[in-house]
């Protein structure tokens, strides 16, 4: 049995956590409890404290940094470098935006945003049924089927042998 770990969204969109998966895409979460029943009792980390931390980084420049240009001082925006290197490689989805918000607005990223499984916590899988139980099934009806093929096959060889030995040896 391959068991996957990876992120999920809480039911409120708030947090990430930790879980266990049965597909590496991590749609189909595994039973409570499977991660530690093959790690000796230990929980997997960050499957009930948020992965991510809380605590903010200023973005803003501070007003007394002096490193010769290096770290984006001089210029008009007061945003740290870093910050806007972090902003510009991010996928955004810039649609819906007040005018005069940004001139050209990015919307490269809609797609794959309003594609990921969030909020509502773990996705469950939408059918009762899994594909063992569908696989059985099938097997099940085959067996029958071809049961019946073979018996009326047997019969019609029954019915169409004739027994020469029976009739003593006279030909008609």
């Amino acid at each position: 049995m391959k068991l996957f770990v990876g992120p999920y969204c809480s039911s409120n969109g708030q947090n990430i956590y930790l879980g266990t998966f049965m597909d590496e895409t991590c749609s189909y979460p595994a039973p409570e409890g499977i991660f530690e029943q093959f790690n000796y009792g230990n929980s997997l980390p960050y499957s009930s404290e948020n992965l991510i931390d809380d605590n903010c980084v200023s973005c803003k420049e501070p007003a007394d940094e002096d490193e010769n240009n290096n770290g984006d001082n001089d210029d008009e925006d007061k945003v740290l470098e870093v910050c806007e290197r972090i902003y510009e490689d991010a996928g955004k989805c810039e649609s819906g935006l007040a005018d005069g918000v940004t001139y050209y607005p990015n919307t490269y990223a809609c797609d794959l945003i309003s594609g990921l499984k969030a909020p509502g916590g773990r996705t469950k899988s939408h059918s009762s049924v899994s594909a063992s139980q569908v696989f059985v099934g099938i097997f099940a009806a085959a067996t029958i089927v071809f049961g019946g093929v073979s018996a009326y096959l047997y019969q019609k060889a029954q019915r169409t042998n004739v027994d020469l030995s029976s009739s003593g040896g006279a030909l008609a």
